[in-house]
Protein backbone atom coordinates (compact mmCIF):
# COMPACT_ATOMS: atom_id res chain seq x y z
CA UNK A 1 0.00 0.00 0.00
CA UNK A 2 3.02 2.25 0.90
CA UNK A 3 4.48 1.49 -2.54
CA UNK A 4 2.06 2.54 -4.29
CA UNK A 5 1.20 5.48 -2.63
CA UNK A 6 4.84 7.17 -3.10
CA UNK A 7 4.74 5.52 -6.58
CA UNK A 8 1.46 7.64 -7.33
CA UNK A 9 2.93 10.92 -5.80
CA UNK A 10 5.44 10.49 -8.40
CA UNK A 11 3.49 9.20 -11.67
CA UNK A 12 0.07 11.28 -11.07
CA UNK A 13 1.92 15.00 -11.45
CA UNK A 14 4.37 13.73 -14.45
CA UNK A 15 1.89 11.50 -16.76
CA UNK A 16 -1.86 12.38 -14.98
CA UNK A 17 -2.27 8.57 -13.99
CA UNK A 18 -2.03 6.50 -10.94
CA UNK A 19 -1.69 3.05 -9.87
CA UNK A 20 -4.92 1.83 -8.15
CA UNK A 21 -5.46 -1.72 -6.81
CA UNK A 22 -7.30 -3.31 -9.66
CA UNK A 23 -10.49 -5.37 -8.77
CA UNK A 24 -11.11 -7.28 -12.27
CA UNK A 25 -10.84 -10.66 -12.10
CA UNK A 26 -12.95 -12.04 -9.00
CA UNK A 27 -16.34 -11.67 -9.60
CA UNK A 28 -17.91 -13.59 -12.94
CA UNK A 29 -20.93 -11.21 -13.48
CA UNK A 30 -19.91 -8.11 -12.12
CA UNK A 31 -16.38 -8.74 -14.46
CA UNK A 32 -19.15 -9.07 -17.77
CA UNK A 33 -20.70 -5.36 -16.92
CA UNK A 34 -17.18 -3.77 -16.52
CA UNK A 35 -16.37 -5.78 -20.24
CA UNK A 36 -19.98 -4.48 -21.50
CA UNK A 37 -19.65 -1.12 -19.92
CA UNK A 38 -20.20 0.34 -23.08
CA UNK A 39 -23.98 -0.01 -23.75
CA UNK A 40 -26.77 -1.77 -21.93
CA UNK A 41 -26.68 -5.64 -22.13
CA UNK A 42 -29.62 -6.48 -23.77
CA UNK A 43 -29.14 -10.07 -25.58
CA UNK A 44 -28.17 -12.84 -23.45
CA UNK A 45 -27.82 -16.02 -25.14
CA UNK A 46 -28.02 -18.82 -22.29
CA UNK A 47 -26.82 -22.36 -24.51
CA UNK A 48 -27.31 -25.67 -22.23
CA UNK A 49 -29.95 -23.76 -19.89
CA UNK A 50 -30.85 -27.10 -18.08
CA UNK A 51 -33.75 -26.26 -15.92
CA UNK A 52 -32.94 -22.32 -16.26
CA UNK A 53 -30.94 -22.16 -12.72
CA UNK A 54 -28.75 -19.43 -15.08
CA UNK A 55 -31.48 -17.78 -16.83
CA UNK A 56 -32.43 -16.93 -12.82
CA UNK A 57 -29.05 -15.31 -12.59
CA UNK A 58 -29.60 -13.13 -15.68
CA UNK A 59 -32.85 -12.16 -14.76
CA UNK A 60 -31.41 -10.55 -12.05
CA UNK A 61 -28.39 -9.39 -13.15
CA UNK A 62 -29.43 -7.55 -16.22
CA UNK A 63 -32.74 -6.29 -15.27
CA UNK A 64 -33.15 -4.89 -19.28
CA UNK A 65 -32.15 -8.17 -21.09
CA UNK A 66 -34.04 -10.10 -23.52
CA UNK A 67 -32.66 -13.92 -22.67
CA UNK A 68 -32.78 -16.80 -25.03
CA UNK A 69 -32.25 -20.13 -22.95
CA UNK A 70 -31.36 -23.09 -25.49
CA UNK A 71 -32.17 -26.71 -23.91
CA UNK A 72 -32.83 -29.64 -26.28
CA UNK A 73 -33.49 -32.17 -23.52
CA UNK A 74 -37.23 -32.78 -23.03
CA UNK A 75 -37.65 -33.62 -19.47
CA UNK A 76 -35.74 -30.32 -18.41
CA UNK A 77 -37.20 -28.55 -21.62
CA UNK A 78 -40.83 -28.27 -19.51
CA UNK A 79 -39.43 -27.17 -16.51
CA UNK A 80 -37.48 -24.30 -18.40
CA UNK A 81 -40.36 -23.70 -20.19
CA UNK A 82 -43.14 -23.33 -17.45
CA UNK A 83 -40.50 -20.53 -15.82
CA UNK A 84 -40.45 -19.21 -18.84
CA UNK A 85 -43.85 -18.89 -18.66
CA UNK A 86 -44.06 -16.39 -16.03
CA UNK A 87 -40.81 -14.49 -17.50
CA UNK A 88 -41.89 -12.07 -20.35
CA UNK A 89 -37.89 -11.32 -21.05
CA UNK A 90 -37.23 -14.84 -21.11
CA UNK A 91 -37.99 -17.07 -24.27
CA UNK A 92 -37.49 -20.84 -23.83
CA UNK A 93 -35.83 -22.80 -27.38
CA UNK A 94 -35.81 -26.41 -27.80
CA UNK A 95 -33.01 -26.74 -29.50
CA UNK A 96 -28.94 -27.60 -28.83
CA UNK A 97 -26.69 -25.66 -30.86
CA UNK A 98 -23.81 -26.99 -32.91
CA UNK A 99 -22.05 -26.97 -35.90
CA UNK A 100 -24.77 -27.67 -38.58
CA UNK A 101 -28.78 -27.87 -38.41
CA UNK A 102 -29.95 -30.97 -38.24
CA UNK A 103 -31.02 -33.70 -35.66
CA UNK A 104 -28.17 -35.21 -33.89
CA UNK A 105 -28.13 -37.76 -30.88
CA UNK A 106 -28.12 -36.85 -27.53
CA UNK A 107 -27.50 -38.90 -23.90
CA UNK A 108 -29.50 -38.31 -21.32
CA UNK A 109 -27.91 -39.49 -18.00
CA UNK A 110 -28.44 -40.54 -15.01
CA UNK A 111 -27.82 -36.86 -13.37
CA UNK A 112 -29.45 -34.61 -15.79
CA UNK A 113 -26.91 -31.87 -15.28
CA UNK A 114 -24.17 -34.35 -17.58
CA UNK A 115 -26.23 -34.83 -20.37
CA UNK A 116 -24.42 -34.29 -23.58
CA UNK A 117 -24.24 -34.55 -27.50
CA UNK A 118 -20.91 -36.34 -26.64
CA UNK A 119 -20.38 -39.66 -24.59
CA UNK A 120 -18.98 -39.95 -21.15
CA UNK A 121 -15.39 -41.15 -20.96
CA UNK A 122 -14.94 -44.14 -18.72
CA UNK A 123 -12.13 -41.82 -17.18
CA UNK A 124 -14.49 -39.70 -15.73
CA UNK A 125 -15.55 -42.20 -13.25
CA UNK A 126 -12.36 -41.95 -11.13
CA UNK A 127 -13.43 -38.44 -10.24
CA UNK A 128 -17.28 -38.38 -10.07
CA UNK A 129 -18.20 -42.00 -9.29
CA UNK A 130 -20.06 -44.56 -11.45
CA UNK A 131 -23.53 -43.02 -11.62
CA UNK A 132 -23.37 -39.38 -12.39
CA UNK A 133 -22.52 -39.54 -15.88
CA UNK A 134 -24.21 -42.80 -16.72
CA UNK A 135 -26.18 -42.96 -19.74
CA UNK A 136 -30.18 -44.05 -19.11
CA UNK A 137 -31.04 -43.76 -23.12
CA UNK A 138 -29.85 -41.84 -25.89
CA UNK A 139 -32.63 -39.68 -27.94
CA UNK A 140 -32.76 -37.53 -30.98
CA UNK A 141 -32.88 -33.89 -30.69
CA UNK A 142 -32.66 -31.04 -32.88
CA UNK A 143 -30.01 -29.02 -33.55
CA UNK A 144 -29.25 -25.76 -35.27
CA UNK A 145 -26.50 -22.69 -35.09
CA UNK A 146 -25.98 -19.95 -33.74
CA UNK A 147 -25.63 -17.80 -36.90
CA UNK A 148 -29.03 -19.85 -38.55
CA UNK A 149 -30.74 -19.09 -35.30
CA UNK A 150 -30.23 -14.97 -35.49
CA UNK A 151 -30.47 -15.07 -39.20
CA UNK A 152 -34.49 -16.71 -38.66
CA UNK A 153 -34.70 -14.90 -35.41
CA UNK A 154 -33.87 -12.40 -36.01
CA UNK A 155 -31.10 -11.27 -33.40
CA UNK A 156 -28.56 -8.55 -34.79
CA UNK A 157 -26.33 -8.96 -32.11
CA UNK A 158 -25.53 -11.05 -28.83
CA UNK A 159 -24.01 -8.98 -26.02
CA UNK A 160 -23.34 -12.43 -23.51
CA UNK A 161 -23.08 -15.88 -25.03
CA UNK A 162 -23.19 -18.19 -21.79
CA UNK A 163 -22.46 -21.90 -22.80
CA UNK A 164 -22.83 -24.46 -20.78
CA UNK A 165 -22.75 -27.93 -22.87
CA UNK A 166 -20.57 -30.20 -21.61
CA UNK A 167 -17.86 -30.65 -23.80
CA UNK A 168 -19.79 -29.52 -26.86
CA UNK A 169 -18.33 -25.43 -26.88
CA UNK A 170 -15.92 -26.15 -29.03
CA UNK A 171 -19.18 -26.89 -32.19
CA UNK A 172 -21.05 -24.60 -30.79
CA UNK A 173 -18.67 -21.73 -31.55
CA UNK A 174 -18.02 -23.01 -35.13
CA UNK A 175 -21.50 -22.27 -35.56
CA UNK A 176 -21.17 -18.78 -34.69
CA UNK A 177 -18.38 -17.66 -37.56
CA UNK A 178 -20.56 -15.06 -38.98
CA UNK A 179 -21.17 -13.29 -35.29
CA UNK A 180 -17.45 -14.19 -33.94
CA UNK A 181 -16.01 -12.86 -37.40
CA UNK A 182 -18.25 -9.52 -37.11
CA UNK A 183 -17.51 -9.12 -33.28
CA UNK A 184 -21.38 -9.17 -32.86
CA UNK A 185 -21.01 -11.24 -29.61
CA UNK A 186 -19.46 -8.54 -26.48
CA UNK A 187 -19.07 -11.31 -24.14
CA UNK A 188 -18.39 -14.86 -23.80
CA UNK A 189 -18.37 -16.95 -21.10
CA UNK A 190 -18.40 -21.31 -20.72
CA UNK A 191 -17.02 -23.76 -19.23
CA UNK A 192 -13.93 -26.03 -20.08
CA UNK A 193 -12.94 -29.27 -18.22
CA UNK A 194 -9.57 -30.19 -17.15
CA UNK A 195 -10.20 -34.10 -16.71
CA UNK A 196 -12.05 -36.15 -19.40
CA UNK A 197 -15.48 -36.27 -18.99
CA UNK A 198 -16.67 -37.21 -22.70
CA UNK A 199 -15.06 -37.92 -25.71
CA UNK A 200 -13.99 -35.42 -28.14
CA UNK A 201 -14.09 -32.60 -25.50
CA UNK A 202 -13.26 -29.19 -25.80
CA UNK A 203 -9.98 -28.62 -24.35
CA UNK A 204 -8.24 -25.51 -22.99
CA UNK A 205 -6.64 -24.91 -25.60
CA UNK A 206 -8.84 -25.52 -28.58
CA UNK A 207 -11.03 -22.64 -27.34
CA UNK A 208 -8.33 -20.05 -26.58
CA UNK A 209 -6.84 -20.81 -30.13
CA UNK A 210 -10.20 -20.70 -32.09
CA UNK A 211 -11.15 -17.77 -30.35
CA UNK A 212 -8.08 -15.65 -30.47
CA UNK A 213 -8.43 -16.57 -34.32
CA UNK A 214 -11.39 -14.38 -34.40
CA UNK A 215 -9.63 -11.76 -32.07
CA UNK A 216 -11.52 -12.95 -29.20
CA UNK A 217 -9.07 -12.41 -26.15
CA UNK A 218 -9.06 -14.50 -22.21
CA UNK A 219 -9.77 -12.26 -19.66
CA UNK A 220 -10.22 -14.31 -16.92
CA UNK A 221 -11.07 -17.50 -15.20
CA UNK A 222 -13.55 -18.38 -12.29
CA UNK A 223 -15.52 -20.46 -10.13
CA UNK A 224 -12.81 -23.01 -10.07
CA UNK A 225 -13.78 -26.68 -9.27
CA UNK A 226 -11.82 -29.39 -7.72
CA UNK A 227 -12.37 -33.07 -6.99
CA UNK A 228 -11.59 -34.84 -3.82
CA UNK A 229 -7.97 -35.79 -4.50
CA UNK A 230 -7.92 -31.50 -4.96
CA UNK A 231 -7.52 -32.38 -8.90
CA UNK A 232 -8.67 -28.79 -10.48
CA UNK A 233 -11.70 -30.55 -12.88
CA UNK A 234 -13.00 -27.41 -14.10
CA UNK A 235 -13.90 -23.53 -14.17
CA UNK A 236 -15.66 -20.81 -16.11
CA UNK A 237 -13.69 -18.81 -18.84
CA UNK A 238 -14.82 -15.28 -20.16
CA UNK A 239 -13.52 -13.92 -23.54
CA UNK A 240 -14.20 -10.38 -24.57
CA UNK A 241 -13.22 -8.77 -28.16
CA UNK A 242 -9.62 -7.50 -28.34
CA UNK A 243 -9.61 -4.02 -28.29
Amino acid sequence: MRVRYNLNRILKPLIGYEITKVEFGHHLWSDVKTVLASGEIKTVFDVGANEGQSAREFLRHFPQARIFSFEPTPATFQKLSRFAGDQPRLTAVNQALGEAPGRVAFNENAFHQTNSILSANPQSQEYLGPAVIDCQRKIEVEITTLDAFCQQTPVAGIDLLKMDVQGFELFVLKGAQEFLSAHKIGCIVLEVSFISLYENQATLQDLITLLAKYQYDLMGFYDFAHSAQNRLMWCEMMFAPHR
